[in-house]
């Protein structure tokens, strides 16, 4: 199916991630402003000023385009981004999260402002990262490959957004070394053997409808 075949509902395609998973889901545009916005609660987080500030701080010279990005920011939260791109155009970016892979105890959260060498209210952070939903790694990206698939209609292996995400994570050389290595990986045949577990998600949603 070629682009112009196609077009996504993108306010669906966050209502549905949101409802689905029960975690937040942002899409941004091009310029970085929050165009629709899905959240069981407004709080920011307490190390950042603001949500936008939290959120933009995600972005990265080295992302992958209309592939999902898996990423932990510094505050131990994880998040889902995908760069939208529309014929050559960049689109926007969906962005899913935060959340973390497990319940952060009072002792780590010590260690974060200790880290951070902040006069934080460790009551406000406690409960802030109590409301942040635990999703394990392995749920995450499924998510990912979900959200993939309701916007450009294609299946993705799971092992190959594992694989790209390592790569992208990894500590690189020298510019030109990186550029090889993704290179390498465009040309990774995606593999079609079984249909992954975020699809079968999808179909028994669209039977529930």
């Amino acid at each position: 199916m070629k682009k112009d075949d196609y077009s996504i509902n993108i306010e669906y395609i966050c209502q549905l991630i949101f409802q689905t998973f029960e975690i937040p889901v942002r899409f941004l545009d091009k310029n970085k402003n929050i165009l629709h916005e899905y959240s069981l609660n407004d709080i920011p987080n307490p190390f950042c000023c603001s949500t936008s500030e939290q959120l933009n701080e995600l972005y990265a010279e080295n992302d992958f385009i209309n592939f999902p990005i898996i990423r932990t920011n510094e505050y131990l939260e994880n998040y889902i981004l995908i760069h939208f791109e529309k014929d050559g155009d960049m689109d926007g970016t969906f962005i899913i999260g935060p959340s973390t892979y497990s319940k952060l105890l009072e002792k780590k959260i010590e260690r974060l402002l200790n880290d951070f060498h902040v006069t934080l209210n460790k009551k406000t952070v406690l409960n802030y990262y109590q409301l942040t939903p635990v999703i394990k790694k392995t749920k995450l990206l499924n998510i990912s490959t979900l959200l993939y698939y309701l916007i450009y209609q294609k299946e993705l292996n799971f092992n190959t957004v594992a694989n790209r995400n390592r790569l992208l994570n990894k500590p690189i050389c020298n510019e030109k070394e990186i550029d090889l290595q993704i290179s390498i990986c465009h040309q990774n045949t995606v593999l079609r053997n079984e249909i992954p577990l975020s699809i079968q998600m999808f179909e028994t949603i669209k039977k529930r409808g």
